[in-house]
């Protein structure tokens, strides 16, 4: 992981996500296949309020939160069960945004 996804991680260990604890944290543990021979692969997973959460964190640069968006938009489509959630640290605080199918 690198040092945004680190810091992400602790952050989901520690405390909670929108008021609720986070159970099985885990880093690059898990592949969503979205099409063909295509998968992605979400920065940490966890279970959250009895429902599969997934997590990428994106720098601050446009072009990597788009790339982030496209790549969760599809993913959260193909697996509606689970919760796709874009993160990013923008003027010290944390940013975050669900994704929706």
């Amino acid at each position: 992981m690198n040092k945004l996804e680190q810091a992400w991680f602790s952050q989901l260990s520690m405390f909670s996500f929108e008021g609720e604890r986070v159970n099985g944290l885990r880093a690059q543990a898990i592949k969503f296949k979205i099409g063909g021979n295509a998968f992605y692969k979400p920065d940490m997973t966890g279970w959250r309020g009895g429902r599969l959460t997934a997590w990428e964190c994106k720098g601050m640069a446009v072009k990597n939160i788009d790339r982030g968006k496209l790549a969760l938009k599809v993913a959260a489509h193909q697996w509606p069960e689970v919760d796709f959630w874009l993160v990013w640290k923008q003027d010290g605080q944390w940013q975050q945004q669900r994704i929706l199918p």
